[in-house]
């Protein structure tokens, strides 16, 4: 009798592990009007098509995912500007100036060469790993990420950055959350690395009904802001506040559609600097299916 017991707590507590070591995930696919970067500059202004597979081991807080982005209709490249030819001078005087100028300006071309345009935007990739470790009320999520832009198997346009997300998770509806991130290049065509700092908050509202799995039906509001040391050649500082909305509203058993909305405040100090995508306000729709495994 005391063998079968034993036998019995021995699978029980092998299940447990079992348990606690299972592969968790989900998937979303989703299409926005624009493709908004974290640090407020406009990727993409048409619809794009945006994808995630997100995996998650068990209680161990290891995760990893795939996110990418791609664009409805491919931008369009400015045509190519017509050669202009050298003028002719009857005097040769003036032949011999003009050559002498045009050799000059080629030479402080050369030894000064303009910074290489940024590539346009033809589709995303990214890669990431992370591990979430909970203090009550407060989590920590650590995680690096690496974005392949354009083409796959390119790097030097390609961008990667450090991620630290600190949540504190004291109140029932209310989730404040301190993000800090850091951005770095892999090669001269990557885009302008640095740290940004983004505070914000994840508001949870509940609309008084349950759903068919007893789960109470929120409305998920949020709010975050956007500092900048200076990345994507941006001018540094205060840049943005956003105002978002979203629902997931259950199709079957782990299946949700998920409408979204959101308010981008370009701040003030950011307009007339290098770069004009917070000269205005921004709108984003988006309309995401979502499955949980």
């Amino acid at each position: 009798m005391l063998i079968i017991l034993v036998q019995i707590l021995t699978n029980a507590w092998a299940e447990e592990e079992v348990g606690k070591l299972q592969l968790q995930g989900n998937w979303r696919s989703e299409i926005r009007t624009t493709y908004l970067h974290d640090v407020g500059l406009v990727i993409h202004d048409d619809l794009t098509w945006e994808n995630e597979l997100s995996l998650k081991l068990g209680e161990t807080g290891l995760y990893a995912g795939v996110w990418s982005a791609f664009p409805e209709t491919k931008p369009i490249k400015p045509a190519a500007g017509k050669e202009t030819q050298a003028p002719t001078f009857k005097d040769e005087r003036l032949a011999s100036l003009y050559q002498l100028l045009n050799s000059t300006k080629q030479l402080h071309k050369l030894l000064n060469p303009p910074p290489e345009p940024t590539p346009p935007f033809k589709g995303e990739i990214d890669f990431y790993v992370g591990y979430v470790k909970k203090f009550e009320p407060l989590t920590l999520d650590l995680s690096l990420w690496y974005y392949d832009f354009n083409e796959v198997g390119k790097y030097n346009d390609d961008q990667w950055t450090a991620q630290l997300v600190t949540t504190y998770t004291g109140f029932k509806w209310f989730e404040p959350y301190l993000r800090l991130n850091y951005y770095g290049k892999t090669g001269r065509q990557s885009p302008e690395g640095g740290f940004a700092v983004y505070p914000g908050a994840n508001i949870k509202v509940p609309l008084g009904f349950k759903l068919t799995s007893g789960k109470q039906q929120t409305l998920n509001l949020g709010i975050q802001g956007a500092w900048s040391s200076g990345i994507l050649r941006m001018d540094s500082g205060y840049v943005y506040t956003r105002l978002s909305a979203s629902a997931d509203l259950p199709i079957r058993k782990n299946m949700f559609l998920t409408p979204s909305i959101m308010y981008q405040i370009a701040s003030p100090n950011q307009t007339g600097g290098k770069r004009d995508y917070v000269n205005g306000d921004k709108w984003r729709f988006g309309l995401a299916c979502r499955i949980e495994f």
